[in-house]
């Protein structure tokens, strides 16, 4: 049975990388010996980007973790982070992993290494070669790196995945409030900021729901807003509390405008759940929802407002884009997922 080393960040704190990362394991184990190492060096999706003492501590300890492990693998497979210290720390691996003849693959879970890559061409030949296997979120991403002039000849589209929902019944909404939920790293560029303004002006109008972890400042607010009677903040929720709150769910808002996003997650669970999704242009969140969606601007609560009106107003469209969400979300399942990532290892 061939090894498979495998490099990435795993929960805690849950993020679409996280979370996929655990689906490999478990898509690949039954035909691999799979070796974990967790290389996620935070506890809060707010450090992204920030460096310190401590982090570079961690990191080094992973990697060399990762050498360590790597003359017993047949394969390599990684996340790397995608900034510029992040594509530095994993560096060693990947090279190594080349210098000893292993199969690398590499999983981008964002746009991040776009910028990073566009005045690096070191770490462009080092990541992108003949024989780097890339695996990508999206065909936009893809266009993007293209631009960069990088070598894509082993260049792979394995778009994220839901929990996939057998039940496709879908309930008359009643006369009483409609509830709208924010669930997703508690941060400015997912548009928190925005959803708190809406929530304290269409409150009477609307159940306004949020959850999430991260920054404490904003944690503080929503507290206060809870307080208050605005919303309810339920803090980070995972299983039967998660699942309830998404069965009670008709709308779900992403304002997002996070550099390095490339198709969330929550989107895709969102539309899995049958709730009407209010998103951006961002990334590949266009290309992955199409017109199963509705778009607002980035930074406005205005916008967010004027669409969250129409849908309270209008419960034909609110169930027209519950429906078309739904539909839509059936091609990214999970157990598609597993069959493509499965295969691409297989046939190496």
């Amino acid at each position: 049975m061939k090894k498979i080393l495998v490099v990435g960040q795993f929960p805690p704190p849950i993020t679409g990388e996280s979370i996929c990362n655990e689906l490999i394991i478990d898509s690949l184990s039954d035909k691999f010996k799979i070796k974990k190492i967790n290389s996620c060096i935070i506890n809060d999706v707010n450090n992204v980007g920030v460096i310190g003492f401590y982090k570079v501590f961690k990191g080094f300890n992973v990697i060399l973790k990762a050498i360590i492990n790597l003359p017993g693998a047949d394969f390599l497979y990684c996340t790397p982070g995608q900034s510029l210290f992040g594509l530095i720390r994993f560096s060693p691996v990947v090279l190594l992993s080349l210098v000893f003849r292993k199969k690398v693959f590499l999983h981008w879970h964002g746009y991040g290494v776009y910028d990073v890559l566009k005045s690096n061409r070191i770490l462009k030949k080092l990541y992108f070669n003949n024989r780097t296997t890339n695996i990508l979120l999206t065909y936009d991403f893809k266009l993007k790196l293209e631009s960069l002039g990088l070598n894509l000849k082993n260049t792979y589209i394995l778009q994220n995945f839901c929990e996939e929902s057998h039940d496709s019944k879908f309930y008359e909404i009643s006369t009483d409030k409609i509830n709208i939920l924010f669930l997703g790293g508690l941060m400015e560029e997912k548009g928190i900021d925005e959803f708190i303004t809406v929530a304290q002006k269409l409150f009477a109008v609307a159940n306004f729901h949020v959850c999430g972890s991260g920054n404490s400042i904003i944690i503080n607010k929503l507290k206060q807003m809870q307080n208050n009677g605005y919303l309810t903040f339920h803090g980070s929720v995972t299983g039967k509390v998660k699942r309830l709150i998404w069965e009670k769910t008709q709308v779900f808002v992403l304002q997002t405008y996070y550099p390095t996003e490339g198709v969330p997650l929550t989107i895709l669970e969102a539309m899995a759940n049958k709730c009407s999704v209010i998103t951006t242009y961002h990334n590949g969140i266009p290309e992955t929802v199409d017109d199963a969606a509705i778009f607002v601007e980035k930074k406005s609560a205005d916008s967010l407002q004027k669409e969250v009106i129409r849908l309270i107003s209008n419960k034909d469209l609110l169930i027209e884009m519950q429906k078309k969400a739904f539909e839509r979300s059936k091609l990214f399942s999970k157990s598609e997922f597993k069959k493509n990532i499965l295969s691409l290892f297989m046939k190496t």
